[in-house]
């Protein structure tokens, strides 16, 4: 049996230790607990020296909630500021979140090797977007 961490907003899931590749699974709930704290403690320590970590790498980052940006130019350019709150976290099962708390989206995309113009579309979790199953990356292409 093992445990997830994901966000209650997009159902992703999170890792604590960024070194590892894909979903990050703990043994027990205990542990799950320790590590959601951890990054609580992170996140306090970004919101507290947001200039030092302005134009570095924080693991907390992309746990910040984002809302519509008051500057009218960026909101066109689809930019978002991001608040001193942190997105809401949750504990699950591991079967469980990958039975009926994962989201699947569909990707688009359009075949690289033939040059096809035509549309195609793929459903995948959505903690494979991005990742090199993806087919709208470079990177599915090039493999």
């Amino acid at each position: 049996m093992s445990f997830v961490i994901y966000r209650t907003d997009t159902t992703e899931a999170v890792k604590v230790n960024h070194k590892v590749y894909g979903i990050q699974y703990f043994k027990t709930k205990g542990a799950c607990t320790r590590a959601v704290n951890k990054l609580k403690q992170q996140f306090a320590d970004l919101i507290a020296n947001e200039d030092k970590y302005r134009f570095s790498y924080h693991p907390c980052k992309s746990l910040q909630i984002e809302v519509e940006s008051t500057d009218p130019r960026k909101r066109e350019l689809g930019y978002k500021d991001k608040t001193d709150q942190m997105v809401e976290l949750a504990i699950a099962d591991a079967d469980i979140y990958h039975t009926k708390i994962e989201k699947q989206v569909e990707v688009k995309y359009t075949n690289k090797y033939t040059g096809s113009d035509e549309v195609l579309t793929k459903t995948m979790s959505v903690n494979d977007r991005g990742g090199c199953t993806d087919p709208s990356t470079e990177r599915y292409w090039c493999m």
